[in-house]
């Protein structure tokens, strides 16, 4: 039931999304000609109105909905919308082709077989990606609730608003809106998954036209490439062979340079992000490469929209903007060396653009944050075979230095194979040298340096883990024109024939890496895999949480406060499955969006005993009361459960099965306006 409930959603919302987004991209790279769409007439449209999508609608709509509501940003994309479908109509709704249709298949069936829960009957399998997802929405969840941006914190109770990289989720909120109750918060950001790896390949064919590569790589070819990872695959056999110790995902060894689709599977925003910040540095290239051509200018336009871009960005993810900034900063270095001052003024007043338009958004991510210390400091990238023999200090950052080498040739496989190729070979891989390639080759350098010797202090290292996106997308380009430098067109297979046998050995082990984390995100809990809280579920208790978490979002007001036991080992179901705000999530998640961690300390403090230790009813009631708690979900799972003596059994329930109990915490329940503004 509920696996039929989730594949319907995910096919809804993909319908729902091409509407609040495709169709608007179409319009607005039709409006700006941007790439020189108003000549197409082929396919491509799709894929342009995809990547000025991402390069403008976030902050737009972000803006829109700070100012008039989440209505008036739906009204205007639908407004888009229909300009869009016009544009195409005109066009003879051109449609892909046959490879790139099944491609598109391909990759619906994948997201669906990792995103959707497994619902036996008797019990619930969620994905693995359960840890992730429960992130994406609830922040849906909270916009969708609230109705404006920036969302409440969805998961601690606070009035402050969240102090964190929100864009990407008022698209979700947007697909979610417009089906009016059809789907739910999971559906909506899985659907917007679908689409963003299009984008994605969309922005890597792109790029690799810009750069003026020798060849014309073929769509398989390309996606051939994709789909591998780096040789993490090697340690994660080792460490289980040698130390008993399976890996939930290959990435989890040491510090993440994450594959392709699964970056898309876990993280789409970053990857968002990476797209936004590449759709602002083609349009400015195109703008310099103009000025040195001495042709008429026309950038005025191009300029702004590269603004928009950076501003959409900073919103998608604040990392990776940071690795954007850092070769935009290398890039203008280069002009200033050549003199090139009207160029640099150029790519000056983008930024500046982007700085004005995105400052809503800046402030309230300063402002709503509880900063215990800096959110970026300096290190040298973890390498946990060396860790293990060195106390932290000196001794342990030098030798890691000193692994640099080993650490890369592990993370990024057929990846530093093909780069080096193409340096080796780079005056028979590049047709004509243009700004993209340049562009390419700084963005790799700054996405390199701040992943290896720069790192975020909130909660995970995104700061190292996605600026070396920039790196990752300058490496698959690389090896794409390795294997494209011969003219004459040839089928995949060819290719590898043809090419270099580390090559093709470091590509199948990348392989490797992925089969074993697609089939982990399904098989982690019968395998035994290890590397993360929450990975030992309940399947009868998860599936009576999701039914308890549905007859609450039916039969009570959303305006209460619903929670449960924080410190469980991942508790999620509040998050995947229902509409309420809590008290607090959890450990890790509660600080994510900016909570003070005194703060979240206290009320975990308050909390936990309730689910933990017998107590009467009217402490239980206290505790919670004074946390603006007004309803409680308690499972098998929870100490407090075993003891029939303890409150949990003595309170009436309002729902109730063999595993879970929904109590009221007050004698007459009063709404609390937790998503009031």
């Amino acid at each position: 039931m509920y696996s039929v409930l989730d594949i319907l959603g995910l096919l809804a919302g993909a319908l729902a999304f091409a509407v609040v987004f495709l169709l608007p991209g179409i319009a607005l790279a039709h409006i700006a000609n941007v790439f020189d769409i108003r000549r197409l007439q082929t396919a491509r449209i799709y894929v342009l109105g995809l990547i000025i999508g991402y390069a403008v609608l976030p902050v737009v709509d972000s803006l829109l909905c700070r100012s008039l509501g989440l209505g008036a940003a739906l009204i205007c994309n639908l407004a888009l919308a229909g300009y869009g479908l016009r544009i195409a109509w005109l066009k003879g709704l051109p449609r892909p082709d046959r490879f790139a249709l099944i491609a598109c298949g391909i990759w619906l069936a994948l997201l669906t077989a990792a995103w959707v829960d497994v619902d036996t009957g008797q019990g619930l399998y969620p994905s693995l990606l359960m840890l992730d997802i429960v992130k994406h929405a609830a922040t849906v969840r909270a916009l969708v609730e609230t109705g404006g941006a920036p969302p409440l914190d969805p998961f601690f109770m606070r009035e402050d608003p969240a102090g964190y990289y929100y864009f990407y989720y008022v698209l979700s909120a947007l697909a979610e809106r417009l089906c009016a109750g059809w789907i739910d918060s999971r559906a909506a950001v899985g659907s917007q998954v679908f689409w963003t790896g299009i984008a994605t390949v969309g922005l890597v064919a792109l790029v690799f036209e810009k750069a003026g590569f020798r060849g014309r790589p073929r769509l398989p070819l390309m996606l051939a490439l994709m789909l591998a990872a780096g040789l993490q695959i090697l340690p994660i056999l080792g460490m289980g062979m040698l130390g008993q110790l399976w890996m939930g995902q290959i990435n989890w060894w040491s510090d993440q340079v994450t594959s392709w689709p699964l970056s898309l599977l876990w993280v789409p925003h970053h990857v968002a992000c990476l797209v936004a910040c590449w759709a602002g540095f083609l349009l400015l290239a195109e703008v310099v490469e103009r000025r040195a051509a001495r042709r008429q200018p026309h950038d005025a336009v191009a300029v702004v929209l590269a603004g928009l871009a950076f501003a959409s960005a900073a919103g998608l993810s604040i990392w990776v903007t940071c690795g954007a900034v850092a070769a935009i900063g290398l890039w203008i270095g280069a002009l200033a060396i050549e003199r090139r001052w009207s160029d640099v003024l150029a790519i000056g007043a983008a930024g500046l653009v982007g700085l004005v338009v995105a400052a809503p958004y800046l402030a309230d991510l300063v402002h709503h944050r509880a900063y215990g210390s800096s959110p970026i400091a300096l290190t040298v990238r973890v390498f946990p075979f060396t860790d293990m023999f060195f106390a932290d200090g000196m001794a342990r950052y030098v030798a890691r230095f000193a692994v640099l080498p080993i650490n890369y040739v592990l993370e990024l496989g057929v990846f530093l194979v093909g780069s080096y190729l193409f340096w080796w070979h780079r005056q028979s891989m590049i047709e004509k040298p243009t700004e993209v390639a340049r562009l390419l080759a700084l963005s790799a350098i700054a996405g390199l340096v701040l992943a290896t010797f720069v790192k975020s202090t909130i909660v995970n290292n995104d700061l190292g883990w996605r600026a070396i996106l920039f790196t990752q997308l300058a490496a698959l380009l690389w090896t794409v024109a390795v294997l494209c430098r011969d003219p004459v067109p040839a089928t995949f297979r060819l290719r590898l024939q043809q090419a270099s046998p580390m090559l093709v050995l470091t590509l199948v082990l990348g392989y490797a890496g992925v089969v074993y984390d697609l089939v982990a995100l399904r098989a982690f809990h019968p395998l035994g895999l290890r590397g993360e809280p929450g990975m030992l579920r309940n399947s009868q208790i998860d599936r009576e949480l999701r039914g308890a978490y549905a007859w609450l979002t039916a039969n009570t007001d959303r305006h209460l406060v619903v929670q449960h036991n924080p410190d469980a080992e991942r508790a999620l179901g509040y998050g995947l499955y229902g509409r309420a705000r809590v008290g607090v999530s959890d450990r890790h998640n509660a600080r994510l969006f900016g909570a003070p961690g005194a703060d979240v300390a206290q009320r975990l403090a308050q909390v936990i005993p309730v689910f933990a230790i017998p107590m009467p009813a009217a402490e239980a009631r206290r505790r919670l009361t004074r946390n603006r708690v007004d309803t409680v979900v308690v499972t098998a799972s929870d100490p407090v459960w075993r003891d029939q003596t303890s409150w949990v059994w003595t309170v009436p329930a309002l729902y109730a099965t063999a595993h879970v109990r929904v109590l009221s915490v007050r004698e007459t329940t009063n709404a609390t306006a937790a998503y009031g503004r």
